[in-house]
């Protein structure tokens, strides 16, 4: 089950260099100074210098690592200042829950502290450079700090400097010159800063409205000080529940909608407008890279922006819906874990174009689709196989309002990409893709899309949105599903599978029995299949599939008509508004408060919840399920069956988990990771596996996520590893 924060948001983190006196500035490569380059193409380590609040939640806790999130390539000084951008990132911690990222990047004028920290690091880089000169080009990896830093590069793996006046020197001179630069008055330096909302929620174009107003309020006298307004908006609105109520917070000009698709339509609400989508890829590469998804193939989205990356695989991973992404999910993968695109298992990974020092064609192999996002273009040694026919002619029919008034970039077929040379790739990037990152330009959210911005009218048998079309592919091919499930019984209380693949696949057309062999061996679906089996309460993704699917075959006139009672509820439409309360502006020590540069917060600032509202949804008495609820005596037989069940994958479970690891002293499986690394998986991967043998079932979904998560805070972690991104094998 899907975590429930008690908390609109988790965390409000700024992230930086190390503010404060003695603050240590550390490149985050290390065989930078092998780049005979200016002060400002080195890259730093970045920290939360700040963060609300101080101590972890004690069910939530700060995933370690997340700064690299926020600037996936590091931090480099700038001579000018950046406009203001903004990214998303979803970190899946140990449980296998999500958190979700809204980052607002800017600069602030180089503080004195910085300063002096700069002037101790190059101090300390002259010593050592005069040791190290020798060893001056021993052979560094391409692309360890020659790379764009995500903020506008539109050349793909091209090594370029940002500071091209720079003069050429040798690595003697190195130091005196970069001293010299720091020493000149006359020259302003730049250091990038971002403010991170982290959050169980996915409501990430609200969160960025929030965050801008915030950094509104920074740049200009107010009344209230900065903390006032985060204690607001993190202690005093609530979390929308599903369906029922909307909550509606003002901040500065802006008013801000949260709400929550209801639990009888989940589909009602996406996070993101599906245009974005379509003006991304053609309904051809979505097509593919659907079906890749399905079929458990890896799939690798690439970018020169990084906030098209989150929204594309959001929007993707929406389409599946009711079915689960239950493998690695990393939409935006920062420069030094690009080791991680040789993962052996299925994925889906989203990462800066400026971060892979090699043409697409050398990391594209069997099993793993590459979608470039600024050019709508394809890369794959052989497709995933296709969606079946008659299920795809439905979804393009349904969605021809949209394909016809939305046309991207024609796509590119493998074929044609081999004829195509690297500057005639780069030149089709087109300026809108690069202004996408722009926080005060980004398209808008769901909710303030108006007439002009909206999709096309969807009216297709019944289908009116776009996820609405694909969810209708799931409802046609698994209409008669449940007929095939294997339930536990008194005689088979462990049977071998959850699902009769075989006698279902004599129901389909041949043509379409690759794809669904594959789907349904896939974990999405055995998940499913399981859940559907093992649940001991009524699930809402369960009801509405399984109605959805008797509206359908309602329409049959040779069907008897059956009653829909969840999907028909009334009570679940949104009706209700829920006004916030505004910042308390009582006893504060000033009446105005002006911030230069960005603040550090003062703790003695922020107040308490005034009131901490919480809001219940239709489904809060439960009595809107009631009809399909079991018995109290079939509750605790199933249970006892789901254990039984659950004992019998334990020992083939722990052998699959065992040569992920490289447990038992074989690291084919992950050859690129440290040593450090690998411990620490193998020692999660005893842990889970223990659990796994004592039957609990939340460990057969938690344990791939537990060892990938002690893999990246390994890797986040070791300084073993610095300096190795960008490689691969």
């Amino acid at each position: 089950m899907e975590y429930e924060s008690p908390r609109l948001v988790d965390y409000f983190l700024v992230v930086g260099l190390p503010a404060g006196v003695g603050g240590k500035l550390q490149p985050l490569y290390k065989k930078w100074r092998q780049k005979k380059r200016g002060l400002t193409t080195v890259y730093f380590k970045p920290t939360v210098v700040s963060r609300v609040p101080a101590k972890d939640h004690k069910d939530m806790a700060l995933p370690p690592g997340i700064e690299m999130f926020c600037f996936p390539n590091g931090i480099r000084l700038t001579e000018k200042a950046e406009v203001p951008r903004c990214h998303y990132f979803v970190s899946t911690i140990a449980n296998g829950n999500k958190l979700y990222g809204t980052v607002l990047r800017f600069s602030d004028p180089i503080s004195s502290h910085t300063r002096s920290a700069v002037s101790k690091f190059m101090k300390k880089f002259d010593e050592e450079e005069k040791e190290e000169e020798e060893g001056a080009d021993d052979g560094c990896q391409i692309g360890e700090d020659d790379m764009d830093d995500g903020l506008g590069s539109d050349r793909r793996g091209s090594i370029t400097s940002t500071d091209q006046n720079s003069p050429k020197i040798e690595a003697s001179e190195v130091g005196m010159a970069l001293t010299r630069t720091l020493t000149m008055e006359a020259k302003a330096l730049y250091e990038p800063k971002c403010l991170c909302f982290v959050s169980a929620y996915p409501f990430l174009p609200q969160y960025l409205d929030v965050m801008k107003e915030i950094y509104r309020i920074s740049l200009s006298p107010s009344e209230f000080p900065l903390e006032r307004v985060l204690s607001n908006f993190m202690l005093e609105v609530p979390v929308p529940p599903r369906g029922g109520t909307a909550v509606q917070y003002s901040i500065g000009h802006q008013s801000v909608i949260f709400r929550r698709s209801p639990l009888n339509n989940p589909i009602l609400y996406p996070n993101f407008s599906f245009k974005l989508l379509f003006e991304t890829l053609s309904i051809e590469v979505i097509e593919v890279a659907f079906a890749a998804l399905l079929t458990e193939t890896q799939v690798l989205l690439v970018s020169s922006s990084l906030s098209q990356l989150s929204i594309i695989s959001e929007l993707l991973l929406h389409l599946m819906y009711p079915f689960k992404w239950s493998n690695v999910y990393i939409p935006l993968l920062p420069r030094n874990l690009t080791r991680f695109i040789n993962a052996p298992m299925p994925f889906l990974i989203g990462t800066h174009s400026s971060f892979l020092p090699f043409d697409l064609r050398t990391i594209v192999r069997s099993r793993l689709v590459v979608v470039d996002l600024d050019t709508n273009t394809l890369h794959c040694r052989k497709p995933p196989p296709p969606i079946p026919q008659r299920e795809l002619r439905k979804l393009r029919r349904a969605l021809q309002p949209v394909t016809r008034a939305i046309v991207p970039k024609k796509i590119t077929s493998q074929h044609d990409f081999k004829d195509k040379s690297e500057s005639s790739l780069a030149s089709s990037i087109t300026h809108i893709r690069n202004m996408r990152d722009s926080a005060f330009q980004l398209a808008p959210s769901p909710e303030d899309v108006d007439e002009n911005n909206a999709l096309p009218t969807i009216n297709f048998e019944g289908v009116q949105t776009v996820q609405d079309a694909f969810f209708r592919i799931f409802v046609s091919l698994f209409k008669g599903y449940a007929e095939y499930l294997v339930f536990p019984t008194d005689k088979d209380p462990c049977p071998s599978m959850c699902f009769r693949i075989k006698d279902f696949l004599k129901t389909q057309p041949a043509g379409s029995h690759e794809f669904l062999k594959q789907f349904l061996e896939s974990q999405a679906f055995q998940s499913f299949a399981e859940h559907r089996i093992f649940t001991t309460n009524d699930d809402a993704d369960v009801l509405f599939f399984e109605e959805s699917i008797i509206r359908k075959l309602n329409r049959s006139m040779f069907t008897t008509r059956k009653a829909t009672p969840f999907l028909d509820d009334p009570s679940y439409k949104i009706t209700k508004t829920f006004v916030a309360a505004s910042p308390d502006n009582t006893n504060l020590p000033k009446k105005i408060y002006r911030y230069s540069p960005f603040p550090l917060l003062s703790p003695e600032l922020f107040a308490n919840a005034r009131v901490k509202p919480s809001l219940k949804g239709p489904d809060s008495k439960g009595d809107h399920l009631s009809h399909r609820r079991s018995s109290s005596a079939n509750l605790q037989k199933k249970k006892k069956r789901r254990n039984s069940h659950e004992s019998a994958y334990a020992r083939s479970f722990q052998n699959s988990l065992a040569s992920l690891t490289g447990h038992g002293g074989s690291r084919k499986m992950l050859p690129s990771l440290s040593r450090r690394a690998m411990a620490k998986a193998a020692s999660a991967a005893k842990a889970a596996a223990r659990k796994v043998g004592a039957g609990l079932r939340e460990a057969l979904t938690q344990t791939v996520y537990t060892v990938w998560f002690q893999v990246f805070t390994a890797i986040l972690t070791s300084d073993e590893d610095e300096g190795s991104g960008g490689e691969h094998e």
